[in-house]
């Protein structure tokens, strides 16, 4: 099916999404989807590619770590990182600006 043919059926019944299926199928089942949360979930500090060759023996193929992240990612998992320093409470970036000012202020005269 060429783009002039899409375009056009588009526009005549305003589906805009292609055809239904028209995806590639998911490499991981629903359970295996559950079981790369769970090892997550266990081990927050694993890195994705260690999750994927982890899954790998559950798995029926082997999974890339891009989909491991991917499958976080859709149920609202994210890499862990660690603090680099810890978040300033209100009253200490107030104080933090006003040293900041002051140090303009000092460097300007």
């Amino acid at each position: 099916m060429n783009v002039s043919r899409i375009w056009n059926q588009g526009a005549q019944d305003g589906n805009t999404e292609g055809r239904a299926g028209s995806q590639r199928p998911p490499i991981t089942s629903s359970r295996e989807d559950r079981h790369v949360i769970f090892m997550a979930l266990m081990n927050r500090e694993a890195t994705s590619r260690a999750l994927s060759s982890e899954l790998g023996s559950f798995a029926r193929e082997q999974v890339s770590a891009r989909s491991v992240r991917w499958r976080l990612l859709q149920h609202g998992l994210s890499a862990w990182r660690p603090w680099l320093r810890l978040p300033l409470t209100l009253h200490h970036r107030q104080e933090h600006f006003q040293w900041c000012d002051q140090q303009r202020i000092w460097a300007h005269e």
